[in-house]
């Protein structure tokens, strides 16, 4: 890319150069105008004097004006000086010492770069590390440049590539310590360089800076110099100088605090061998590309692009953990690209670039969860921040009136999104009932909907295909339950001697089912053998010398009675102790025609009185 003047180059012409630009206001208060900050690595051209690695750049409010993207000049005091920084001069070479950057953006009265570079920009060490810069962009000629490593590492390991970045203020800090609501926070994911290599390994990470702090350690980099404490700028691919202190700018600098802006000429450029630390808080072995954040609520959302073509997304748990929830094929084999994700202006949609291909992308998909446990618990129970349950359609949506009426009512339980806040019947009581007779029975549930405003919401007990019976329900504030009242249908058309069916509670207002258990309808005298009535949680008896199946408020000799498994009215319960015969494996072999004695072991034979 060329200025105006075709031999004045703005952004490489290299395979792999990299060139980031963005746009921030004119430094002079007075004017209306932007300007254009660029930071880009070499490329190979010959016909010019050197391209400055970084340099602001005029964007008059004419397009059609001569001085579109020439450098920004400054004329005020003692002769001009240029807004431009240039590499060492003995980096001609373009296989020789370079900067790749990364990012770059604008806050609070300076501008920012990420980079990669190496570390001994002599030797061309294959072993990099990853710089921020900053700029004021009041400075005339740049004297208030300052570059700091940053640092990314998980259990020790260090991630020293950085491979995209991207800061945005945070709305909620709920649950992260060390950051403050409404503050920029700077999200990098980097790479582990390739042994040997300058090239990044799929083993990447995440790191999460609070911009607040950075500008504090840059602060405190100036003050170590200027003050003596240190003897050199550190920035030894510039022009290492010595460190000029001065108390009257030490006092000044105190007194404005990091967001000093130095004007004066005598400051250079400086470096520091200490950076800014961050443990990260995702790691993985896809070879993440690209990284974009955006708020929801009170969750702060991170999406990623690697180099396989996923978008992956994460939920910030705390200052400390990023989990995912999701991970989606966009273009599977073409890596998304560097800075390659971006919203849609509503933050409805995300742009996915790859190198073949631009998607457009729904930032959340809550309809293909169809139940209020896969909805809740996306991603082994992590959740989709922007899904919710709505307890009365009942459906998987977003946080909107639109989808989920009541859904912004935070009391009502209308719109829940928490993974253990599903509307839930715990306990029925009794359990089972007897298919001949009309009981009433008692549902606790947790979490039922409530009302949003003046009035009620009525319910009704639906047992399987039968017809639907009312409930009564009432809160109980101590057990922080419900208790919904209702009676079993009247008749059970079948003669099976149990039968299971779906219990739910339906809520009028909707007609939705809104939570459902099983219940058991059962016939004591249909159960034809001893195992098949007692092994069952019925209450039902085997009467021996009757050879029936009686519920156990029916009477039946004491001394012939098989209680059923859930009994406490005796020991002598369950199928183990039901009249059967012993399987020893010997053969019982007659001839035909032939009548003779033969024994047959058994157990459980009721005593029987011979007179």
């Amino acid at each position: 890319m060329l200025a105006n003047s075709t031999s004045q180059e703005i952004a490489p012409n290299t395979v792999n150069g990299t060139v980031v630009a963005f746009v921030t206001p004119a430094s002079m208060p007075s004017s209306d105008e932007k300007v254009l900050f660029v930071g880009t690595s070499k490329g190979k051209w010959q016909d010019f004097d050197g391209v400055p690695t970084i340099s602001s750049r005029q964007l008059p409010r004419n397009s059609s004006d001569g001085n579109l993207l020439e450098i920004v000049k400054n004329t005020e005091g003692f002769g001009t000086s240029s807004k431009q920084l240039f590499p060492p001069e003995d980096a001609t070479n373009p296989t020789g010492f370079n900067i790749e950057y990364v990012y770059g953006f604008s806050h609070r009265g300076f501008s920012y770069f990420i980079a990669n570079q190496p570390i001994d920009e002599q030797r061309i060490s294959p072993e990099n590390y990853t710089k921020i810069v900053q700029i004021c962009q009041k400075d005339r000629k740049y004297n208030s440049y300052i570059e700091l490593p940053l640092n990314c590492t998980h259990n020790g390991n260090k991630y020293n590539l950085a491979q995209g970045a991207y800061v945005m203020e945070i709305s909620s800090t709920e649950g992260l310590q060390g950051f403050v609501d409404g503050e920029a926070v700077l999200f990098v994911t980097f790479s582990k360089a390739i042994p040997n290599t300058m090239s990044p390994s799929a083993e990447s990470a995440v790191c999460m800076y609070p911009v607040r702090s950075i500008m504090q350690k840059f602060f405190d980099r100036r003050i170590s110099c200027f003050s003596g404490q240190t003897a050199w700028t550190d920035i030894r691919w510039w022009e290492p100088l010595s460190c000029r202190a001065s108390k009257p700018l030490i006092a000044q600098m105190e007194a404005e605090g990091p967001e000093y802006c130095t004007t004066i000429d005598f400051i250079q450029p400086i470096g520091g061998v200490e950076g800014y630390d961050s443990e990260a808080v995702y790691t993985d072995s896809s070879g993440l590309t690209s990284i974009t954040a955006t708020n929801h609520d009170n969750d702060t959302i991170i999406f990623l692009g690697n180099s396989n073509g996923q978008l992956k997304k994460l939920r910030v748990m705390s200052a400390s953990q990023a989990s995912l929830y999701e991970e989606k094929s966009i273009d599977p084999g073409s890596a998304v690209t560097q800075n390659g994700l971006q919203f849609s202006t509503d933050h409805e949609f995300l742009y996915v670039m790859t190198q073949r291909k631009i998607i457009k992308v729904p930032v959340a998909e809550c309809e293909q969860y169809t139940d209020c446990e896969s909805c809740l618990n996306v991603g082994d129970g992590v959740g989709d921040p922007y899904c919710g349950w709505c307890t009365l359609q009942p459906n998987c949506t977003r946080r909107r009136e639109s989808q989920c009426a009541g859904s912004r009512s935070t009391t009502s339980l209308r719109w829940v999104n928490s993974n253990n806040r599903c509307p839930l019947i715990k306990q029925v009581t009794p359990p089972n009932t007897p298919r001949t007779e009309t009981k009433n029975i008692i549902l606790d549930v947790l979490n039922l909907p409530r009302p949003v405003e003046v009035g009620s919401l009525e319910y009704m007990c639906v047992f399987g295909d039968f017809q639907p019976t009312s409930a009564v329900e009432v809160y109980d504030p101590v057990e922080s339950v419900s208790k919904v009242n209702c009676s079993t249908p009247s008749n059970i058309g079948t003669t099976e001697a149990a039968l299971t069916v779906d219990l739910g509670l339906l809520c009028s207002n909707t007609n939705s089912i809104v939570a459902s258990t099983q219940f058991d309808f059962f016939d004591c005298q249909s159960f034809l053998s001893c195992t098949e009535c007692v092994q069952n949680d019925f209450n039902c008896n085997w009467c021996i010398f009757e050879n029936s199946c009686k519920r156990n408020s029916e009477p039946c000799d004491q001394d012939g009675t098989v209680y059923s498994q859930s009994s406490s009215d005796s020991n002598v319960k369950g199928r183990e102790y039901c009249p059967h015969i012993l399987e020893d494996n010997l053969p019982i072999l007659i001839p035909a025609g032939v009548t003779i004695p033969f024994i047959v072991k058994a157990a459980n034979l009721p005593e029987v009185e011979v007179s």
